[in-house]
């Protein structure tokens, strides 16, 4: 739905959209062996701006959706942070996906 939205504004008024700049690590906490994988995760979260300048809902960080996929588990581990950025004459979006797979150990982290 978001893309659609974002889709039928940049039609109408244009827009720039840019994906990229990115980031990888192994694991959020330090992993001993014998460690057991869940599904792997994808969450995503947008903060979004009128004229660049005014904040309009929520503002999540990366940090924020890596420690909501970790709860429940003792940590997460094959993290991967996409950024996409758009930015049009009325609004501007900045979308994070963080995607991880959470693992269990036989030691309890949280």
């Amino acid at each position: 739905m978001r893309v659609i939205f974002i889709g039928l504004v940049c039609s109408s008024l244009g827009c720039a959209v840019r994906t990229g700049s990115g980031a990888l690590s192994a694991s959020n906490v330090p992993m001993a062996e014998g460690y057991m994988p869940k599904t792997r995760m994808k969450q995503t979260a947008c903060s979004w701006r009128v004229m660049g300048l005014i904040p309009v809902g929520d503002q999540t960080r990366a940090s924020e959706l890596q420690a909501r996929m970790a709860r429940g588990s003792s940590g997460i581990t094959d993290i991967v942070i996409e950024n996409q950025n758009v930015n049009a004459l009325l609004f501007s979006a900045n979308c994070v996906t963080v995607s991880a797979t959470p693992v269990t150990t036989g030691v309890d982290n949280g």
